[in-house]
């Protein structure tokens, strides 16, 4: 097998694509990837998935499982959390 064929596919929908396009969209450092792609992942190509009217987008990295030719590309998930940052109060 090819190892050019390590490979999974993120789905991002459409909705979330129109948000982060509306003007007043703000992410800032309280956001934070606590799952994701493994640092020099790269990207491939990318698709449109009539019946889940999803975007996916195909990355490669050598972490990841073989996939033959005509099989499925396996999905990975991407994990965010906001960080919440409570106050101490005064000290006395």
């Amino acid at each position: 097998m090819n190892s050019n064929r390590r490979i999974v596919r993120v789905g991002i929908s459409f909705p979330l694509l129109f948000n982060i396009m509306q003007k007043g969209y703000r992410t800032n450092s309280e956001i934070e990837c606590t799952d994701g792609l493994p640092e020099g992942s790269e990207y491939i190509y990318s698709y449109v998935d009539s019946h889940t009217q999803a975007l996916y987008m195909v990355f490669r990295h050598d972490s990841f499982d073989e996939v033959e030719v005509g099989a499925i590309i396996p999905e990975a998930y991407i994990v965010h959390k906001k960080i919440y940052h409570a106050p101490l109060g005064n000290a006395e």
